[in-house]
């Protein structure tokens, strides 16, 4: 039996979809206000007070809710009691702060469950337009943009049209850029210009979309460099799957959660088809292997 399938999971949800609905509006104000100020974490990379404001509204509703179980964030150092915890929630409390600095309006709040190392309830909400999708695992996705929960789902790709391919700068690395066009070329795919920004609205015509049909992050391979954390998948992966898309690493592998190691250094496939799935691993192992 599977995780999803032992629990309805609705509890766990209404729980999510507050959390980070109540997230959202709490970074809008400072996004509105212009007043957040920014920090630089020991990485190099910026955090802001918007971000830990998120992050605090996060743990005071599952702390509240689930006081047992265990919680990872972006922005609080990583406590390895997690590891092994049956339950264990997920966040990103600002997915592109670098966006909400540069005040392009492609950042969100991500939440998911992880039980038995895959999300089973995820919800995600985008500050400028309080947008909200969610899904539970075997039951569903959604999208709530103010007027009540409606059904979601990837759209169909018609017979005429040639699927468009994107990556980011985080996933693929500049030097790496001729790959993605080659594998790209290699499956009659549409290639990207430039890199844009991954965030889980881009597959929707409900929010915009869709902005690309696939995504390919190549990730950076041995030389252990990181794309991001556990926190930046999990939602947009649950949600994307039970869209009726698929969400794998560039192997085509399904991407498991709460490991020892957090950094993510492989890439993502993400696309409207599942059956694209293979053709994109399949295309990456011939590019890299010089076929």
């Amino acid at each position: 039996m599977s995780a999803a399938s032992g629990n309805d999971w609705s509890r766990e949800y209404t729980v999510a979809v507050a959390a980070v609905t109540e997230a959202a509006r709490t970074i809008r104000v400072y996004y509105d206000a212009m007043n957040a100020d920014v920090y630089t974490k020991s990485d190099d990379s910026p955090v802001t007070d918007a971000d830990l404001a998120s992050d605090h509204v996060l743990r005071e509703h599952l702390t509240a809710a689930f006081p047992d179980d265990a919680i990872l964030t972006e922005e609080v150092e990583d406590d390895a009691r997690r590891i092994g915890a049956p339950r264990l929630w997920l966040a990103d409390p600002l997915d592109g702060t670098q966006q909400f600095i540069d005040r392009t309006g492609a950042f969100d709040v991500f939440l998911a469950l992880i039980v038995a190392g895959r999300p089973v309830v995820a919800a995600t909400a985008h500050p400028p337009s309080g947008t909200v999708l969610s899904a539970i695992a075997g039951q569903g996705a959604w999208i709530d943009t103010g007027e009540g929960r409606k059904p979601l789902r990837v759209p169909a790709i018609g017979a005429e049209a040639t699927p468009r391919m994107c990556t980011n700068r985080y996933m693929t690395l500049q030097q790496d850029w001729p790959t993605v066009l080659a594998v790209a070329d290699r499956v009659g795919f549409v290639p990207p210009a430039a890199p844009r920004p991954f965030h889980p609205r881009a597959w929707y015509p409900e929010t915009g979309g869709p902005e690309y049909e696939a995504f390919l992050g190549i990730g950076r391979g041995p030389n252990g460099a990181t794309v991001g954390g556990e926190w930046d998948l999990a939602a947009p992966d649950l949600i994307l799957y039970e869209a009726g898309g698929r969400f794998t690493d560039e192997l085509g592998r399904t991407i498991t959660y709460n490991k020892d190691e957090v950094a993510i250094s492989h890439g993502i496939i993400a696309v409207v088809d599942p059956a694209m799935t293979s053709l994109l691993a399949d295309a990456l192992a011939a590019v890299r292997a010089g076929a």
